[in-house]
Parts: C-alpha cells; structure tokens; sequence
C-alpha cells in the first residue's frame, strides 16, 4: 500500500493528516500546487495536523484508483504498487561448502521448507564475509585457534552473505544443525547477527560466538577505531554467551573493533 494511498483513506474516514507530507507526495507524482488548491481545502489544526476537506470529488476518485493497493498478493503486488522493498521475499538462499564438497552448492529456502543437493554435517560455521568464504583453506587453518574443536569433515561452511544469514526462512535448516559457529566481524554488526540467530533458533541449541584466541593483540593492532557512543553501545550485548562478554571487554579496552578478514593475515603482517 502507497503513502499517497494511506493519506487518502484517512481523509475519506475523516482523520487529519500531515497535509504538508501528502502535498510533496503528490508532487512527486506531478500534482501541482493548483491541482492541490482545487482539490482540497486544508485547515490546520495542531503543529503538523491538518483537517482536509475534498473539493472536487471526481478528482479524488480518479487518485484512489490511481493509487489503490493491487489485488496481487505478496512481493509481486508490491512491485506493481511502485513499493516491493515493503513486503519481504518469499524465499531465501544460502550458499555452502565444505572440505567434501568444496564447490559451493545452493539452498533454496522458502516458507514450506528447504531443499539442498547435500547432507547437512553434523556442525556449520557462518561466515560472515565472502573474502573468508572464498578462502576455505585458509579459513579452515585458523579454526582450532577460534576454538572450533570439529574435526573438518564435520563441517559446513555457509557463507552469511552479511545479516542475510539471520532472516527467519533460514531457521528450520539452520536448526538441523547439531553446532553453528559463528565467525562474524568482531563489531556491533557482528554481535547483532549473533543475537538475531539466539532469538531465532530453539531454545538451548548451540550456537558460539568464535574468533581467533589472540583476539585481544588483533584488537590493539586494529585501526578501526570504536566511538564513546559505540562503546557505551556494547553493553546492551553483555550476557548473550561468555564468549561474545569476552569480546566485548577486549572491544572496549582496546577502543576498537575488528573485521574478520584481517583474520586471513599471516602473523609477520599483522605484527
């Protein structure tokens, strides 16, 4: 449903409306101010309230089926009203790999469930950017130094493909999952997809927040540079696992925050 259509319901039920927003909204439809003048009266009645009356009925008419919402249900109907970012995809896809199979393989996924070419492993670890995505090798060299105790056969490597990872289709194939591993950037976002996928999974899985154990000399090399509104902004993440309290203590001593790439690093460089 447009804005402009909202604006004219509620003046057709009688409701004020921000008439001030409703004239630029027409104008962007190419209502001038003398199509608005001859068309409605406008009385204001609070800081950004107005009363509108309507002067010319055939005219209002012929907006309301200019803008009513269509039939078609769905993202569809929303890209047909000029609006589809206001309705959510009906499906998702996750891309995964793994030392078995270290082509990448698609899933699909939508409201009545999940198909994948492959058996779900035991374990899955998200990652979060595609560069890790990409460098399976390297990626898998630095797992027992996050703490991942897996055996690599175990493993799938789902790419996060950034929050996309936490939309609520993925859920029922993430939850077939005994472990998820979470290798995120070691920020707010990062912490805020955790958070996301605690919410949204079953109560009690597992699910672990993992970085590199030298996480706190990484931090103090980092030139991403952490706020005092950044920082103070943390503390609503304190209590989501041990882990990610570690984390966070290391963030704010340091008064960085760290992007998993730089995980990639060999140790001479980042030294």
């Amino acid at each position: 449903m447009s804005n402009i259509y909202r604006y004219l319901s509620s003046i057709s039920a009688g409701h004020p409306i921000n008439f001030e927003v409703f004239a630029k909204e027409l104008r962007k439809q190419g209502k001038g101010a003398g199509y608005l003048h001859d068309t409605f009266s406008a009385s204001k009645i609070g800081k950004s309230s107005y009363q509108v009356a309507v002067l010319r009925e055939d005219r209002f008419a012929e907006l309301l089926r200019e803008h009513a919402p269509s039939e078609v249900t769905g993202r569809i109907g929303a890209a047909f009203d000029g609006n589809s970012h206001a309705v959510a995809v009906s499906g998702s896809i996750l891309i995964t790999r793994s030392v078995v199979h270290p082509h990448p393989s698609v899933v699909l996924l939508s409201k009545h469930g999940w198909d994948a070419p492959n058996t779900p492993r035991p374990a899955a670890l998200l990652v979060e950017n595609l560069e890790n995505f990409l460098a399976l090798e390297q990626t898998v060299d630095i797992l027992a130094d996050c703490g991942v105790t897996e055996q690599n056969e175990n493993l799938d490597f789902i790419f996060g493909a950034g929050n996309q990872i936490t939309s609520r289709l993925n859920m029922p194939f993430l939850s077939q999952y005994q472990r998820l591993y979470c290798l995120f950037d070691a920020d707010l976002g990062g912490l805020t997809m955790y958070r996301t996928l605690l919410k949204g999974l079953p109560e009690g899985h597992r699910v672990v927040f993992v970085y590199p154990d030298d996480i706190a000399h990484r931090l103090s090399a980092s030139k991403c540079l952490l706020n005092q509104q950044t920082r103070h902004d943390l503390l609503e993440f304190v209590g989501l696992s041990k882990e990610t309290n570690e984390l966070i203590g290391f963030m704010r001593g340091s008064h960085r925050a760290l992007e998993q790439e730089t995980y990639l690093m060999p140790a001479t460089t980042r030294d």
